[in-house]
Order: C-alpha cells, then sequence, then structure tokens
C-alpha cells in the first residue's frame, strides 16, 4: 500500500469517496457537518467534555497551583493550532509532498480576563488576538509550502470559526 506522512493513500481515497457520496445527499450531508458535545461539571471549577470518539477535562481552579489541565481557552488555542498542523499535512499529502517535520508555535492575548471572574465589566473575556507561526521541514520549494499554508488557513474550520461571526443560541432547562 502507498503511504505518505503517515496516511494510507488508498484508505485516504476511500474515506474522500465516501464523504463525496454523502454530501450528494442534503440529509447525510447535513449529519456529516453535525458536530455535538455533552459538558457535565465534575466539581470545582472543572467539567468534563465527551465529544465524538474522545473525553477531556477542562480545569478553572483558580489559586496559587496550576490546573490540572488545560483551561478552555488554552484548548481553543492548542485545537486551532492542531487544525492548521493536520489541515496543512492533508493538502501537501494530496499534492504529494512528504512532511518530514511540521509544528505550530501559538499565542493569544485575552482583552480582560476579570470579565469572565465577573471582576470587572470593561471589555469581553475573549482573545483579542492569535498569532500563529507554523514550522515546515517538507519536500517542497518554499513558495509551494506558503501556498498550502494559505489554503490551510482559507479551510480550516477553526480558522473560520474564529474570524467569522458565529449563531449562538443559548438556552437553559432547570431540571
Amino acid at each position: 500500500m502507498a503511504e505518505l506522512n503517515g496516511i494510507e493513500l488508498n484508505i485516504l481515497k476511500e474515506g474522500l469517496d465516501a464523504v463525496k457520496e454523502q454530501m450528494r445527499d442534503p440529509e447525510r450531508n447535513r449529519r456529516l457537518n453535525m458536530r455535538r458535545a455533552r459538558v457535565s461539571w465534575v466539581g470545582g471549577l472543572k467539567a468534563r467534555v465527551k465529544t465524538g470518539n474522545g473525553v477531556f477535562t477542562v480545569d478553572e481552579s483558580l489559586g496559587p497551583e496550576p490546573s490540572e489541565t488545560p483551561t478552555a481557552v488554552e484548548y481553543l488555542l492548542g485545537t486551532l493550532g492542531a487544525c492548521i498542523v493536520i489541515g496543512f499535512v492533508y493538502l501537501a499529502t494530496i499534492r504529494g509532498i512528504r512532511i518530514h517535520n511540521i509544528e505550530t508555535s501559538l499565542e493569544g492575548e485575552l482583552d480582560n480576563i476579570g470579565t469572565f471572574l465577573a471582576l470587572s465589566d470593561s471589555g469581553h473575556s475573549g482573545y483579542k488576538r492569535i498569532s500563529l507561526t507554523l514550522y515546515v521541514d517538507a519536500d517542497a520549494e518554499e513558495e509551494k509550502l506558503k501556498e498550502i499554508f494559505r489554503e490551510t488557513l482559507k479551510r480550516s474550520p477553526l480558522v473560520n470559526t474564529l474570524r467569522n461571526i458565529v449563531e449562538l443560541e443559548g438556552n437553559i432547562k432547570v431540571v
């Protein structure tokens, strides 16, 4: 079996063919695009998240000791970086480019964490700026890699979520 960048190319092709088939049917396409998560409080300022086949804990604990797990905004940075790395590897792979090493470094600045903690009403609690640098060693010219990076940012679900306004509906059910 042909393999590139740790990806079995025939399995990739089969997967892409299956997605294309699902995209032709409106109901199957809708399900293909839907993501769900269930979050439960586990005590203190911690929550357990179940989504897809994964489970992880978010820890917003305050105090002198560091949190046991990342905070929600740290997960956001990490998953953004993962989305960029995975997207880049995918786009390079379908172009036949071998990746030897790839890593991204991210830094985010919150506008005012005090608003999340109800210590301030100034500004907002979200990121006001995120910067990232992608480091890549691959069998391709620099300009080709820059082109793939631009396309990665354009196609990334997380980049698009952060750059565009997302419709967010909030409801409460008291049980």
